[in-house]
């Protein structure tokens, strides 16, 4: 049997391609440094643009933050320079507050150091008049026995006490009758504090010697307020001296402490005060110049309150120049506030 040569493919598959093409694919991989060039570009493109837009995103954040933060901090201190003025303001209102307190203090002070002498004084009169009873009971007693003993002695004892009993009379009555009213009244020496400047003056007053107010004297009337009296002298004609009020002179005394003030006034520094022209506050009161103290050659008025056209006021006039400018410079002092009590 002779065998059949055939080739050597006929009839079957050849599948050491397949291994070869295999072999081939594995053996060359696709690597990044083998891609093009313009996609890298592009994909670095890419990227930058993005961090550029995260960079300016977070830029924006960081801008949107630092001006809340200066908008708070701007809100910050407004409120506290608007805490800082009100706490200023609240402190000059107590201040004030405690100022008013003293000046009330102050006062009641005076009106009581100047009631206690006039209260001394009433005490030591109702002792007198308890006195003066007791003894007039004991008379009255006396003279009742007298008229029951027999009647010999009634007649001797009346013809012998006939003679003295218009004197016992008269000192019983004597004792009876209240002091006289300048008695009672305080000394125009003040009690409490020492004056601030005290002398002579010439006063406007009435009949009760009391200051004489613009609307009592017609043919005067008060100037409106605003005009202060410059520390300079009136040259008045002697004309005009002879057509002014007619002006009393007193011892005046200006005392007070803490802003408030008064003046007091009478013939002596230590007779009776014949009357007080009190509330003379630092910052309210003025020294005016009105047409009734311009008759005086050395006249001013003493203002409580120059806004107010009721207020009282007091008209003055100093004789010499030297008087003026000494009560001149203690009222300014006391008005503005720079007094040294």
């Amino acid at each position: 049997m002779v065998p059949i040569n055939t080739p050597a493919t006929t009839g079957s598959y050849n599948y050491s391609q397949f291994a070869t093409s295999i072999i081939d694919a594995e053996s060359q991989p696709v690597l990044l440094h083998n891609a093009p060039q313009s996609e890298v570009d592009a994909e670095h493109e890419q990227c930058l643009i993005a961090v550029e837009t995260a960079l300016a995103g977070e830029k924006q954040q960081r801008s949107l933050v630092v001006s809340q933060l200066s908008s708070t901090q701007k809100s910050y201190e407004l409120k506290a320079e608007q805490y800082q003025h009100r706490i200023q303001f609240l402190e000059e209102q107590l201040k004030n507050l405690e100022q008013q307190m003293s000046s009330l203090y102050v006062a009641f002070g005076i009106m009581q150091d100047d009631s206690k002498e006039e209260r001394e004084q009433k005490e030591a009169w109702k002792q007198t008049q308890i006195e003066s009873d007791a003894a007039m009971a004991k008379q009255e007693t006396k003279r009742e026995k007298q008229q029951f003993s027999p009647s010999g002695k009634i007649y001797g004892e009346r013809r012998a006490s006939s003679s003295d009993n218009s004197s016992r009379r008269g000192r019983v009555k004597q004792l009876l009758s209240p002091p006289l009213p300048s008695a009672v009244k305080a000394a125009v020496k003040p009690a409490a504090h020492p004056p601030i400047v005290q002398g002579e003056l010439l006063l406007l007053l009435d009949k009760d010697h009391q200051p004489l107010q613009p609307n009592d004297a017609p043919s005067t009337p008060r100037q409106k307020p605003g005009r202060k009296l410059p520390l300079k002298l009136s040259r008045s004609s002697s004309r005009r001296f002879s057509s002014a009020p007619s002006f009393k002179k007193q011892y005046c005394v200006l005392h007070g402490a803490n802003g408030l003030y008064q003046i007091r006034y009478g013939d002596t520094y230590t007779g009776p005060v014949a009357g007080v022209h009190e509330f003379i506050t630092a910052g309210v009161s003025s020294i005016d110049h009105t047409t009734r103290s311009s008759g005086q050659q050395f006249g001013f008025e003493v203002m409580i309150n120059a806004s107010a056209m009721d207020a009282p006021s007091l008209c003055c006039a100093a004789e010499t120049e030297a008087d003026f400018m000494r009560w001149m410079a203690a009222l300014m002092s006391v008005i503005d506030g720079s007094v040294d009590t």
